[in-house]
């Protein structure tokens, strides 16, 4: 469901997830790329730890495919998951986050 939803945006795909593994969503976002949307990927830093692969690889394969992806490497745990798809100014995103998150550097 998540990935057909990804399949049918049509501008933009920015994600925040605090552990993204699934397949077929890696797959969708790397889909989407190509057909010329904006996406865009802030995973928590446990995606970035050497002694875990699965995380290693999904920071890789999204990298690899030309999509930007952030490490949110401040908090302990950054426990969202947040899928935007092709928002519009006219309807304002909340956040239920106690304070907005604070972005390390890009990482490939």
């Amino acid at each position: 469901m998540i990935a057909e939803t990804i399949d049918a945006a049509q501008h933009e795909i920015p994600v925040q997830a605090c552990w993204l593994t699934s397949v077929p969503i890696l797959r969708a976002l790397v889909a989407a790329e190509p057909r010329g949307l904006d996406v865009a990927a802030i995973l928590d830093k446990s995606q970035d730890r050497q002694g875990d692969p699965r995380g290693r690889y999904s920071r890789r394969y999204l990298a690899h495919a030309g999509i930007r992806v952030l490490i949110d490497d401040e908090p302990a745990i950054a426990h969202n998951k947040v899928l935007v798809l092709d928002a519009r100014p006219s309807s304002p995103a909340r956040s239920t986050s106690p304070r907005p998150p604070t972005l390390g550097t890009p990482r490939t």
